[in-house]
């Protein structure tokens, strides 16, 4: 009965565990401090107390000994568990500035393979959600910007509007799109665009 009514009140059996859950509120506090001035919870390791803490926190979950509760706590302020996942998402959201950058210069985000670590990243994210490895946050990302998923639909596109610029050129200058079938390449492109729109394939 006299347990019972010391419990209602909040009563700390172990003055050990209510000095431990002080501590730890005051860190979790001094976390939500910086997650609100940095956006983030990736506090360096070496950056004192606050870094060793959090890399504990990290050690306690992964052993299961952090409580649901203070798990709970973490995920509410956006706490990242693993430090490789936050590296990984560093990288990725770096290259994606670097894309953005070359899309507003050439207007497309169709780096040549060639070009460097950015082409190679470019090809890695086509191969990836072809392989439906891509999660959709950053396939929302990557459509925003006009990435094109396959380089095939892309060239045929581009060979597409070259064709279609050549035909209005010869329209502006004989007054049709009469092109013979024997002038070369515009002619057979003129052909096959009624050859397909027949078939229902245009």
């Amino acid at each position: 009965d006299r347990v019972d009514k010391l419990n209602e009140i909040g009563f700390s059996w172990s003055v050990k565990a209510e000095a431990d859950e002080s501590k730890w509120q005051k860190r979790f506090n001094e976390l939500t401090a910086y997650q609100a001035k940095h956006g983030d919870c990736k506090v360096p390791a070496k950056q004192g107390e606050m870094g060793t803490w959090v890399h504990n926190q990290r050690r306690l979950r992964k052993k299961g000994e952090l409580n649901q509760d203070r798990v709970d706590k973490l995920n509410t302020i956006g706490f990242s568990w693993s430090v490789q996942a936050d590296a990984n998402e560093s990288k990725w959201e770096k290259r994606y500035v670097e894309l953005t950058e070359y899309q507003a210069k050439h207007v497309d985000c169709n780096v040549p393979q060639k070009q460097g670590e950015l082409g190679m990243w470019v090809n890695k994210q086509r191969e990836a959600h072809k392989k439906g490895e891509l999660n959709q946050d950053r396939v929302d990302k990557l459509n925003e910007i006009g990435f094109s998923w396959s380089v095939k639909a892309e060239a045929d596109e581009s060979k597409w509007q070259k064709r279609f610029n050549e035909l209005t050129a010869y329209q502006a200058k004989h007054g049709d799109c009469k092109v013979p079938a024997k002038q070369g390449e515009m002619g057979t492109w003129v052909h096959n665009q009624r050859r397909l729109r027949k078939k229902g394939e245009l």
